[in-house]
């Protein structure tokens, strides 16, 4: 039985910037064999001030982290891409599915380690090597058919009310991730309206191969 992923919102820092992130189930070894298999391929020292903005969707950040996972080691597979947060936060959401910074975690059994990627304005800006594969770990092998994009408008036709988050992120957010059915979802994360009119942080899980919402939570602020 594959362990799937969940998600939560936290702020942290990474190369000077707030961090949307992932949780994942048990996907940290122990401290011994972190700390052994901790290697840093890259660390670029980049502000986002001073960099133009190029923001791009879920299937564009794929394409230029899978490649260099891939060249990492070619039994890489992607456990989770997500969006994260950049200091432009005072700039309009934008509402095309696209983000300047994108995340991602891979696993190889060949090396027995696992991969952090991050990514700002379409520049792979760090990889670090650390920690160890977890053979029950659920992995997404096969690209999406849909986009980001795609899966904002889905969850905005079904959900009118449904806006850019409140709280600890900003914007909208979007993670490729392993649902509770062991097929791949797009979790699109904002806000929705809640019955005394204050909005609520809200996530959407959507099918990543047919574009169909598979169920709706709130999360806490």
């Amino acid at each position: 039985m594959k362990k799937a992923t969940g998600i939560s919102i936290v702020l942290g820092a990474l190369i000077g910037f707030a961090i949307f992130g992932v949780t994942l189930l048990k996907i940290q070894p122990s401290i011994a064999q972190t700390i052994d298999n901790y290697r840093v391929l890259l660390n670029v020292n980049t502000q986002s001030s001073g960099v133009e903005a190029h923001p791009l969707s879920l299937l564009d950040a794929w394409d230029i982290v899978d490649a260099y996972a891939h060249d990492w080691s070619s039994d890489a597979s992607l456990i989770y891409l997500t969006s994260a947060d950049v200091n432009d936060q005072d700039s309009a959401p934008r509402t095309d599915g696209k983000r300047r910074v994108w995340q991602a975690l891979y696993t190889s059994p060949a090396f027995n380690k696992q991969l952090n990627v991050q990514m700002v304005d379409g520049e792979i800006t760090s990889a670090i090597e650390d920690g160890v594969h977890d053979p029950g770990i659920a992995v997404i092998s096969e690209r999406p058919k849909f986009d980001s994009s795609d899966a904002l408008r889905q969850v905005q036709a079904a959900l009118p009310d449904f806006g850019a988050s409140v709280g600890r992120g900003k914007g909208y957010h979007f993670v490729l991730q392993t649902g509770a059915s062991g097929s791949s979802v797009i979790t699109v994360v904002g806000s929705s309206k809640s019955s005394d009119g204050n909005r609520i942080p809200t996530s959407v899980n959507v099918d990543s191969a047919n574009g169909q919402i598979v169920d709706l939570s709130v999360l806490p602020k």
